[in-house]
């Protein structure tokens, strides 16, 4: 499915590394100019990968941006990664506010970093077709 083709080039034979089009990627999200679906799933990636799981959730409670971001990018992500991000959740919510302890959710951080190549693979899914 075409969602966009932000990276066409002038010259046809410039081709850029997997790594240069993320970054391109990632440079045009920080400047607001990536349409939805990709823009809220971009933005659920840097918030949960730079939050952790525990204070993701805990900023989606107060954000409606991410919690809608979190809505529509769900669908998209590889099941794996569904998977431990809802499991995570499960476990919070289970979980009474004076019982987390500051890690307790390590290990959903430490799935979700270690896959993260797959959130990789499929951002550029989205630029190359």
């Amino acid at each position: 499915m075409k969602f966009f083709n932000i990276f066409k080039r002038k010259k046809v034979n410039a081709q850029l590394s997997d790594e240069q089009l993320l970054n391109a990627l990632w440079k045009k999200w920080s400047k607001g100019e990536i349409s939805s679906p990709l823009n809220e799933l971009m933005t659920f990636i840097i918030n949960l990968g730079a939050m952790g799981h525990a204070d993701f959730f805990e900023a989606r409670e107060k954000d409606k941006l991410l919690l809608a971001a979190c809505e529509i990018a769900l669908p998209l992500i590889p099941e794996n990664l569904k998977n431990n991000f809802l499991l995570a959740q499960e476990t919070y919510n289970a979980t009474k506010k004076n019982e987390r302890e500051e890690d307790f959710l390590e290990s959903f951080d430490e799935y979700f970093y270690d896959n993260d190549y797959l959130l990789d693979k499929l951002l550029l899914s989205y630029i190359k077709t």
